[in-house]
């Protein structure tokens, strides 16, 4: 399964630093943090969010496609994720219907 860009409830790609930009999208989708996650291979990146918002979990994880899969497997979160395949998706994605 290839991800494409209908498939992202919201969009975020700037120099922003990420707390904000995971507070703007909590704020636009309406959420609560502890049914976000955060991943990032960067373990500065992830010690930042696992301080500032430790509500958001943030698994250490390495960016390769084959190591994902059991990640989001081993995840203890109240998002919905349903594993399909090899890849997890959420059953619903709220503001799929909010222009981007």
């Amino acid at each position: 399964m290839i991800l494409r860009l209908e498939d992202i409830a919201v969009f975020v790609a700037n120099w922003d630093n990420k707390v904000d930009n995971i507070k703007q999208i909590q704020a636009i989708l309406n959420i609560g943090f502890d049914t976000m996650v955060f991943l990032d291979d960067n373990p500065f990146e992830r010690n930042l969010i696992r301080g500032l918002l430790p509500a958001v979990p943030c698994p250490n994880c390495p960016m390769i496609r084959r190591y994902l899969s059991p990640i989001f497997a081993r995840l203890t979160c109240s998002n919905g994720l349903v594993l399909r395949g090899r890849f997890a998706t959420h059953a619903t994605i709220p503001g799929r219907g909010r222009p981007r």
